[in-house]
């Protein structure tokens, strides 16, 4: 993994989420700035402890923790937050379909740069890195309606966070 990937890496993820944010809406308020950091650390985390286990499991191909930490926490714990905040109105099959998408096109990219996402096959459906790829990014179109219900049971504990 070097310096150069990786800055290609987190290139390639701001270039998708400006393309993701033609919504044009900004996370403003205070209250959607405290939803934002809770749900930045709060995902990225669940996500990488999750990735180790998955993989000690022999869901998930393991990955390298250095990879593991970039993608959960620019990818998922920043760019998921910020699609979440950016689609919150959208309809449901909408939702799924952007962070699907996304989720594919990144996982691809991850898999030039790093070599990763080189599973055969997701829990016994298909053959191939195709149907792994396609399969973990079906996983993350369902994250945030994931997010939704996370933010509504925080925001029972903690005080001033956006809950619509």
């Amino acid at each position: 993994m070097s310096l150069v990937n990786i800055l290609l890496c987190i290139g390639f993820y701001a270039a998708l989420l400006i393309c993701t944010s033609l919504h044009r809406r900004q996370i403003n308020s205070p209250a959607e700035r405290r939803t934002f950091a809770i749900l930045w650390v709060g995902t990225g985390s669940v996500a990488f402890v999750s990735n180790i286990l998955l993989a000690k499991l022999g869901i998930m191909e393991p990955m390298p923790a250095v990879y593991n930490g970039l993608h959960t926490a620019l990818w998922i714990g920043f760019g998921f937050p910020y699609m979440w905040f950016g689609t919150r109105d959208a309809p449901i099959w909408k939702v799924f379909v952007i962070f699907l998408i996304t989720s594919f096109i990144v996982k691809y990219a991850e898999f030039h740069l790093f070599g990763t996402w080189e599973g055969d096959g997701f829990l016994g459906m298909g053959s191939g890195m195709f149907w792994y790829v396609l399969g973990w990014s079906t996983v993350d179109g369902f994250l945030p309606f994931a997010m939704s219900l996370g933010v509504k049971l925080l925001g029972r504990f903690v005080p001033g966070m956006a809950l619509n």
